[in-house]
C-alpha cells in the first residue's frame, strides 16, 4: 500500500472527479501517476515530444514532474474557477466528465448521469457499474446474470418482496412471501471457510435468478 497524503485537497470538485475516474487523490504518488498518463497514456491529453533531445527519458521525467506540480497546485485551489480553461478542458477529457461538473454547476460528472441521479437516486458509481455490466455482458456471464436479476426484480409487481427473497436466498437466512412476510428459516452455514461459503452463496444466487426469471411477469 502506497503512502498517503496527510491533508485532503481543498478543491473538492476536482478531487471528486478524479475519484469517480478511479483515482485516489490521497495517494502521494497520485499526481505523478496521473501526469504520466496525461502525457503518455492511450488517452493522453497533453501533447509532448522529446524532439531531438539527447536524453528523452530524462526529459519525460522532467515533464512529468512539471505536470504533477500543476495537478497538485490545482488541487490546492478552492475550486476550478482559478484554473485556466486549457487545463479544465484537459481534465474534462482525461476524466470523462463535463466542464460544468468541474465548475460545480451539475451534480454528476456527465449531464446524462446528473439526470439519472436526480430521477432514480442512484449514485454515480452505481450508474457506471450498470454501464460496465451492460458493456461486458457478452463476455462475462455473471454480468448478464446481474442485469437480468435487477431487471427481473424491478419489473415485478412487488419489487421489494422479490428483493428480500433474493437476498434471503443468497445469504441463506430466510425466505419471504409475496407480501414480504417471513415464511421459514433456512439452516445457517455452519462453517467459517470463505471458499465454502462463496460456493453456497453462488449456488443460491443462481437459484434466485432462476426463480425470478420463471416468475417474471
Amino acid at each position: 500500500m502506497g503512502k498517503l497524503r496527510t491533508e485532503r485537497p481543498k478543491n473538492e470538485q476536482l478531487a471528486a472527479a478524479f475519484s469517480h475516474a478511479g483515482y485516489n487523490v490521497m495517494d502521494k504518488d497520485f499526481s505523478r501517476t496521473v501526469a504520466r498518463k496525461m502525457l503518455t497514456g492511450k488517452n493522453r491529453v497533453i501533447e509532448w515530444s522529446a524532439g531531438n533531445s539527447t536524453d528523452p527519458k530524462k526529459d519525460l521525467e522532467s515533464k512529468i514532474g512539471s505536470v504533477s506540480r500543476s495537478i497538485n497546485k490545482h488541487l490546492s485551489y478552492d475550486d476550478c474557477t482559478s484554473i485556466s480553461g486549457e487545463w479544465v478542458l484537459r481534465y474534462a477529457r482525461f476524466l470523462n466528465c463535463s466542464c460544468d461538473y468541474l465548475y460545480g454547476l451539475i451534480s454528476a460528472p456527465l449531464p446524462a448521469e446528473t439526470d439519472i441521479v436526480a430521477e432514480t437516486g442512484l449514485s454515480v458509481r452505481a450508474i457506471r457499474q450498470l454501464r460496465y455490466l451492460k458493456k461486458n455482458s457478452a463476455r462475462m456471464p455473471i454480468a448478464l446474470q446481474m442485469l437480468d436479476t435487477l431487471d427481473a426484480i424491478l419489473s415485478r409487481p412487488d419489487p421489494m418482496a422479490d428483493f428480500l427473497q433474493c437476498v434471503g436466498n443468497i445469504l441463506g437466512t430466510c425466505t419471504y412471501t409475496a407480501s414480504g412476510g417471513l415464511v421459514e428459516d433456512l439452516p445457517e452455514i455452519q462453517t467459517n471457510d470463505p471458499a465454502f461459503i462463496r460456493v453456497v452463496q453462488d449456488r443460491r444466487l443462481a437459484m434466485a435468478i432462476d426463480n425470478l426469471k420463471k416468475t417474471k411477469k
